[in-house]
C-alpha cells in the first residue's frame, strides 16, 4: 500500500522521493509491535518479499523473527534471477557457476533429473550464435527462450525460430539483458508438475495447468507417477542443502517423452509464492469421519466480483449457494484474496476425488 504523508512522517516533496516499500515496512513493524506488546511471549514472523540484508536486519532488530533468505545470494546472485543459474553464460570466458555444472560435476546429485541443453546470452548476437549452435548439433531441435528475470511466464516463447529473437521481434522482451536459449522439452500443454519447497523440506507437488505458455493454475495433489514424484523430490532436496536455503521456492518440471525422466526447466526463489498460504492452510485440514478419503484435492481460481463488493458480500453469497468451505464440509469454496472489482483468487478443495474438485 501506499502511506499518506501523515502515516510516512513526511511532508511536500520529500514523500515523492521517499522509497514507498520501505516506509511500508516501517509502519507494519511499528503496527505489529504495538499488537503484540501485551501478548508475553509471542512470537511473529516475518516473510519478506525479496528482502536484502538491510531489511532482515530491520526486521529482527524490531524484534520479530525473519523467515526466507535474503535477495544476495553467494552462488546464484540475485534470487530474483535463479532462473537465469539453470545454465551457464554462453560466453566461454566467464566462470559464473550453473546448476548444469554442479550437476554435471557431481557437486549436486538428482539420479536420473537433468537440465535442458541451452545458455544465458547477455547479447543479441548471442542469442543467435546459441540458437544455431543448438540447431546445429541437432537440426530438429525444438528451442525455448525466456528472460532470466521473469515472473509468470512473461516473456517466454516457446518453439522459438529466429524471427522471435531481439531485434526482430522485440514484444515477447521485458526487462534486463540475460535471455535463456534452451532446448525445448516435451509437448505444448504437455504434463509440467512443479515442487514446492521450504529450505530442502518439499511442501507439496503439484500439477500445472498450462495453456499455451502461461500457467493458469494448479491441482494438488499431482498426478505424476510415484517415481517420478520422488525423483523431483530428491531434485528439491538436493539444490536446497546445495544452496543452503531457508525460505520458500519451487521447482518447475517438464517430462522427456523419450525417457519419461523429470526435466528442470524453471526455479523460483527469494519470495513467498502465494501457494505458500494455501498450503499452510491444506495442512491443517483434517477429513469429515464419513469420508474414506484422506488425500484433500485443491486448487486455486480466479475470480473477479463485481465493484464494491465486499468479502462479507462474497462470503455471504457462499452460503447462500451451500459452496463455503467450513471444518468438516467434504467440499467446498475458501476465499483467499479478495479486491473489489478486480482480480482476486479462491481456494476450491474436496475430499471426494479430482474429478469431484
Amino acid at each position: 500500500p501506499l502511506l499518506s504523508m501523515e502515516e510516512g512522517g513526511m511532508l511536500g516533496s520529500e514523500i515523492e522521493t521517499a522509497d514507498r516499500s520501505a516506509l511500508t515496512l516501517q509502519a507494519v513493524l511499528k503496527d505489529v509491535k504495538v499488537r503484540t506488546a501485551a501478548s508475553l511471549g509471542a512470537r511473529v514472523h516475518m516473510y519478506h518479499s525479496h528482502p536484502n540484508a538491510a531489511v532482515r536486519d530491520e526486521i529482527l532488530a524490531s524484534g520479530l523473527d525473519f523467515l526466507g533468505d535474503v535477495d544476495e545470494h553467494p552462488t546464484i546472485g540475485s534470487l530474483r534471477e535463479a532462473k537465469g543459474w539453470l545454465h551457464g553464460d554462453y560466453s566461454s570466458s566467464s566462470l559464473r557457476p550453473s546448476l548444469a555444472d554442479a550437476l554435471r560435476n557431481g557437486d549436486i546429485s538428482c539420479g536420473s533429473v537433468r537440465v535442458p541443453r541451452g545458455y544465458v546470452c547477455k547479447s543479441i548476437d548471442e542469442q543467435h550464435a546459441a540458437f544455431k549452435e543448438l540447431k546445429a548439433d541437432d537440426p530438429s531441435i525444438r528451442i525455448v527462450l525466456k528472460p532470466t528475470d521473469g515472473l509468470g511466464c512473461a516473456g517466454l516463447v516457446l518453439d522459438a525460430t529466429e524471427a522471435d529473437l531481439a531485434p526482430v521481434n522485440t514484444k515477447s522482451f521485458i526487462k534486463g539483458e540475460l535471455y535463456t536459449i534452451e532446448e525445448m522439452i516435451g509437448a505444448k500443454g504437455g504434463p509440467s508438475p512443479t515442487v514446492y519447497m521450504c529450505g530442502s523440506t518439499p511442501i507439496a507437488i503439484a500439477d500445472q495447468v498450462m495453456e499455451g505458455a502461461s500457467n493458469v493454475g494448479n491441482f494438488i495433489p499431482s498426478t505424476a507417477p510415484s517415481k517420478m514424484q520422488q525423483a523431483m523430490v530428491e531434485a528439491g532436496k538436493a539444490i536446497g542443502d546445495y544452496l543452503g536455503l531457508r525460505g520458500q521456492w519451487g521447482l518447475d518440471f517438464v517430462v522427456d517423452e523419450a525417457t519419461q525422466n523429470p526435466v528442470i526447466v524453471d526455479l523460483n526463489m527469494g519470495r513467498p509464492n502465494g501457494n505458500l498460504s494455501y498450503f499452510l492452510w491444506h495442512s491443517r485440514q483434517t477429513p469429515p469421519p464419513a469420508l474414506a478419503s484422506h488425500e484433500l484435492f485443491q486448487t486455486v481460481l480466479e475470480r473477479v466480483g463485481p465493484m464494491g463488493e465486499t468479502a462479507g458480500e462474497f462470503v455471504q453469497l457462499l452460503r447462500n449457494a451451500g459452496l463455503l468451505w467450513h471444518a468438516g464440509c467434504a467440499e467446498g469454496v475458501l476465499p483467499a484474496m479478495h479486491i473489489s472489482g478486480m482480480s482476486s483468487s479462491i481456494v476450491v478443495a474436496s475430499w471426494k476425488s479430482r474429478n469431484a474438485l
